[in-house]
């Protein structure tokens, strides 16, 4: 009888170790986010896993506005 279950990774995993060099950030970094809910993991028994998109959204989340030099210091004063 055929195997009628078909198994499908629908998007990439990357390791803790992956995740934070593509981040400039290091693993313990990575934890506490993971820990305050900033990051979802994907646990496998002690294997950890991040999806891709997970970390382009925590990017996203973190992005600020552009900030174009005005010619002014902070107190508005031509410089």
């Amino acid at each position: 009888m055929p195997n009628t279950n078909t198994y499908r990774v629908t998007e990439e995993l990357v390791s803790r170790a992956e995740s934070a060099e593509m981040l400039g950030l290091s693993p313990r970094t990575l934890d506490r986010l993971t820990a305050a809910g900033q990051l979802t993991a994907v646990r496998f028994g002690r294997v950890v896993r991040f999806k891709l998109s997970d970390l382009n959204k925590l990017i996203d989340s973190h992005t600020c506005p552009t900030v174009f030099n005005t010619g002014r210091n902070v107190k508005g004063r031509q410089v």
